[in-house]
């Protein structure tokens, strides 16, 4: 149900807050590593996704963009892998 609501804010602060959604991404820490799971949300799979390559990585949305958000990686198992993290007040990661 969280991995719903972290989703769900992040759709919404990209379509209708679209600089705070950026502003939180600026603060990511790694960086991609092509596992295609950001793409693949808990009620679609991307249609652009081919391989686990974006077909329109260079002209994606800025839901895309943005993917995974702090909350996105607190709530939704499926980015344990994931490559991008964010620094915690601790100095701890992720």
């Amino acid at each position: 149900m969280m991995e719903v609501i972290a989703l769900r804010i992040r759709q919404f602060l990209c379509n209708y807050l679209p600089g705070i959604a950026k502003f939180w991404y600026s603060f990511h820490k790694g960086s991609c590593n092509n596992c295609g799971d950001c793409c693949k949300t808990i009620d679609w799979t991307c249609e652009h996704l081919v391989d686990n390559i974006c077909k329109i990585h260079k002209t994606k949305p800025l839901d895309c963009k943005v993917t995974p958000l702090p909350l996105d990686l607190m709530f939704n198992k499926k980015f344990i892998n994931c490559g991008i993290h964010y620094k915690r007040n601790n100095g701890k990661t992720k």
